[in-house]
C-alpha cells in the first residue's frame, strides 16, 4: 500500500535520503578535518541548513502522498516549512561564498540583498497560509496559486547572487579554467532541472534542485587540491600568528620590566648624586631636590609634555653636580667670596657639564648644567648666552634655583619673605630671568598659597 501511495515519489525520497546521509557524513568530517575559521563556520551552516531542507522535503513528499489522511493546515505548514528551508539554505550558500572575503562594500551589499530576499520569501509563504496565493490543496492534491512564480523567482535570485559572488570573490583567484567549466556546467544543470520541474510537474513546487547542485559546487570547491593547500597554509599561518603574538607579548613584558628596572635605578642614582652634591655644602641641604621640584612645577605650568618635564626634573636635580669638583675651602667658606674664589666657584657650571657630558644619552642635561647661571640679558656665565640662546631647561632651573636660595637661610644672609621674593623676581624679570618663566612661576606660587 505504501509503494502504491507513494508511486514515483519513492525515487525522489531515495535520492534525497542518500544525499542526506552523504551530507551528514561530510558535515561531521568537516567538524574534525578543518580548523575553526570564518569559511568553515559558514560552510557548516550551509551544510546544516541543506540537511534540514532535505529532511523537510522528504517529509513533505510523504505527506503529499497521504494528503487525504493529513489535515489541510498541517499539510500546508509542512510544505511551507519545506519551501522556506530551501530559501534559508540558498541564503547560507550565498553567505558561504561571502565568507571568503572580509567585510567590504560588495560583501555587505550582497548580504543585505540575501537577507531581503529571505524576508520576502518568509512573508509571502506566511501570507500564503491564509490566501493560497502560492499554493493550496484541492481534493488532497497540491495546486499552484496565482503568484506561484514568486516561489520560483526568490531561490533563483539567490542562486544568481551566489554565482556572481562565487566568480567575484573566489573563482578568479584559485580555480583553473577547466574547473570553472565544470562548475558552470553544474550551475546550468541545476537551472535546467528547476525549469523542467516547474514546467512539467505543475503539482510540485520548486524544491531542492538548486541547493543539491549548489552543495555539489561547494564540495567540489572544498575538496579541490587548491583549497586543501590553502586551508593547510591558513592553519600554519594561524599557528605562526598565535606563536608570534605570544612571543611579542612575552618580549614586550620583558622590555617593560627592564625599562622599569632601569628607570628605578636611574632615579636612585640621580637622587644619590643629588644627596652627595648637597652634602658638600652645609648651606645646601635639600637644595637639589627643592630646585628639581620647583622646576617640574614650572614646566607643567608652561604646558610641556611628560617626557620633557621629566627631563627638566633630572637636569634640575643634577644642575650643581659640578660643585663636587670645586675646592672645599671655597665651598665651605662663610661669608662673601673674593673675586678669585668666585671665579673658582663659577667653574662648577663647566665641571658639571663635563661630568654629565660623559653620558651620551643626556646631552640636554649637560647643557642645562652648563647654562643655569646664564642671564636673560646676556650678562651671565660661562658663555654669556642671551634670551632664547639659553636652553629652556636652564632658564627654568635659574628661576627655581634663585627662589630656593632666597627662601633658605645662608651663612652670609637671611631668608627673604614671600613679598620680598616677588619684588626681586619682578625687578630681575627680563634682565636676569626669562619673563615668561617668571610669570609661570608666579602662577605656581599662587596655586601653592
Amino acid at each position: 500500500m505504501i509503494i502504491r501511495a507513494l508511486g514515483g515519489s519513492m525515487f525522489n525520497i531515495n535520492f534525497e535520503l542518500s544525499a542526506f546521509i552523504l551530507g551528514a557524513i561530510f558535515y561531521f568530517y568537516l567538524l574534525t578535518r578543518y580548523s575553526t575559521s570564518r569559511v568553515k563556520k559558514a560552510f557548516l551552516a550551509f551544510m546544516l541548513s541543506e540537511e534540514i531542507t532535505l529532511l523537510t522535503d522528504i517529509v513533505s513528499t510523504v505527506t503529499n502522498s497521504y494528503s487525504d489522511l493529513i489535515s489541510l493546515p498541517l499539510n500546508v505548514l509542512i510544505n511551507t516549512l519545506c519551501i522556506i528551508s530551501n530559501a534559508v539554505s540558498c541564503y547560507f550558500l550565498l553567505n558561504f561564498y561571502l565568507s571568503f572575503e572580509k567585510k567590504n562594500g560588495f560583501s555587505s551589499g550582497m548580504k543585505i540583498a540575501g537577507i531581503s530576499l529571505l524576508i520576502l520569501q518568509i512573508i509571502m509563504l506566511t501570507l500564503n497560509s491564509f490566501t493560497g496565493w502560492i499554493f493550496t490543496f484541492v481534493s488532497g492534491r497540491m495546486v499552484r496559486g496565482p503568484l506561484h512564480a514568486l516561489a520560483f523567482i526568490v531561490p533563483l535570485s539567490f542562486f544568481f547572487l551566489a554565482l556572481i559572488t562565487y566568480f567575484v570573490l573566489i573563482a578568479g583567484r584559485r580555480i583553473k579554467s577547466s574547473a570553472l567549466a565544470i562548475l558552470f556546467f553544474f550551475w546550468l544543470l541545476s537551472l535546467f532541472g528547476s525549469i523542467v520541474q516547474y514546467c512539467f510537474f505543475p503539482h510540485i513546487l520548486l524544491r531542492s534542485y538548486f541547493t543539491l547542485y549548489a552543495e555539489i559546487l561547494c564540495i567540489f570547491t572544498l575538496v579541490s587540491p587548491n583549497y586543501s593547500e590553502l586551508t593547510k597554509k591558513r592553519e600554519e599561518l594561524s599557528k605562526l600568528q598565535k606563536n608570534l603574538e605570544s612571543r611579542i607579548q612575552f618580549e614586550t613584558k620583558k622590555i617593560r620590566e627592564r625599562e622599569n628596572m632601569h628607570e628605578n635605578l636611574s632615579v636612585q642614582i640621580t637622587e644619590a648624586l643629588a644627596g652627595a652634591i648637597d652634602t658638600a655644602d652645609s648651606d645646601r641641604m635639600g637644595h637639589s631636590k627643592n630646585v628639581a621640584a620647583f622646576s617640574r612645577a614650572i614646566a607643567e605650568q608652561l604646558g610641556l609634555g611628560e617626557n620633557e618635564t621629566a627631563l627638566i626634573y633630572r637636569a634640575a636635580i643634577l644642575h650643581d653636580i659640578g660643585v663636587l669638583g670645586v675646592d672645599e675651602n671655597v665651598i665651605h667658606k662663610s661669608g662673601k667670596l673674593s673675586a678669585e674664589e668666585f671665579g673658582k666657584m663659577k667653574r662648577h657650571c663647566e665641571i658639571g657639564a663635563r661630568i654629565l657630558g660623559k653620558f651620551s644619552g643626556l646631552p640636554e642635561i649637560a647643557a642645562a648644567a652648563r647654562s643655569h647661571h646664564e642671564r636673560f640679558d646676556g650678562l651671565g656665565y660661562p658663555d654669556a648666552l642671551k634670551g632664547d640662546e639659553i636652553p629652556l631647561a636652564a632658564r627654568i632651573i635659574a628661576v627655581a634655583d634663585a627662589y630656593d636660595a632666597m627662601t633658605h637661610e645662608r651663612s652670609y644672609r637671611k631668608v627673604f619673605t614671600q613679598e620680598e621674593v616677588r619684588k626681586e623676581f619682578e625687578r630681575c624679570s627680563g634682565s636676569q630671568f626669562d619673563p615668561e618663566i617668571v610669570s609661570a612661576f608666579f602662577n605656581v606660587l599662587d596655586k601653592a598659597s
